[in-house]
């Protein structure tokens, strides 16, 4: 009987641990959000589980006719990025539908359409903007734009001289004056006659004028990923983390 008695007390015990840690594991951080995942217990609480940040994930059925009509039009040009909604700061500006629209149409023409940079070395100039704002980087944008970057013909050794901050050496002309343009245009130093007149010379002067108007894209960018705390989701957390110790943020 003791020794029945024993059993029954350890198995009652282990089942009352056991639900204490499941409900840890199963807490939602938000009213009303999905229990599932392992975001429930890590992000802050004022974080979304839909959105990753401090907005909700946005309905087009929420917006207005006019932003309905905005909704569509981003749809329909974004070759597919927003065929399931809109997420990350896209999402955050779809509140101002206005906003996002005239944001993600200069964008566009920048990365896509303009023949001046091409796809690769925009791709770059993104890179050198979230590394390169407020003197900390923005590890939320670098984490989403690393994993591509050899399909679009960066190599490993240009993300790290980005990445790590090393001299922007042994690479291709036009990569290194991106990144030393970028780092004298964002950073505290002003912008010497020497980089700007090399800028100039490389890409014209059309050419340093969207190169500027892209680096500063992404640096508002960066403004609205803090203001709104984007989040990485868990399956990045492999590249987030390594971009977040490159970075000094671990």
């Amino acid at each position: 009987m003791r020794t029945t008695r024993w059993v029954t007390l350890i198995l009652v015990f282990g089942s009352l641990v056991a639900c204490g840690l499941s409900a840890k594991v199963l807490t939602p951080t938000k009213e009303g959000s999905s229990p599932e995942g392992s975001t429930a217990t890590t992000l802050p609480k004022d974080i979304y589980p839909d959105s990753m940040g401090r907005l909700p994930l946005i309905k087009r059925d929420q917006l207005d006719e006019n932003g309905k009509q905005v909704w569509d039009r981003m749809v329909a040009r974004g070759n597919g990025q927003f065929k399931n909604g809109f997420t990350g700061p896209w999402n955050m500006r779809m509140y101002s539908p206005r906003v996002n629209e005239e944001t993600y149409d200069l964008r566009y023409y920048l990365g896509h359409e303009t023949k001046t940079l091409g796809s690769s070395l925009a791709e770059l100039v993104i890179l050198v903007a979230a590394r390169e704002v407020s003197g900390v980087g923005n590890v939320f944008e670098f984490t989403n734009h690393e994993p591509g970057t050899a399909k679009l013909g960066l190599s490993q050794q240009v993300v790290d001289i980005v990445k790590y901050r090393k001299p922007p050496v042994g690479i291709d002309e036009k990569q290194a004056c991106i990144i030393q343009y970028g780092r004298e245009l964002i950073g505290p130093t002003p912008v010497t006659p020497e980089t700007f007149a090399h800028a100039r010379k490389l890409f014209g002067d059309q050419g340093v004028a969207e190169l500027t108007e892209l680096l500063g894209q992404y640096v508002a960018m960066a403004m609205v990923n803090k203001a709104f705390d984007m989040h990485n989701s868990p399956q990045q957390e492999a590249v987030r983390a390594s971009v977040a110790k490159a970075f000094g943020h671990d």
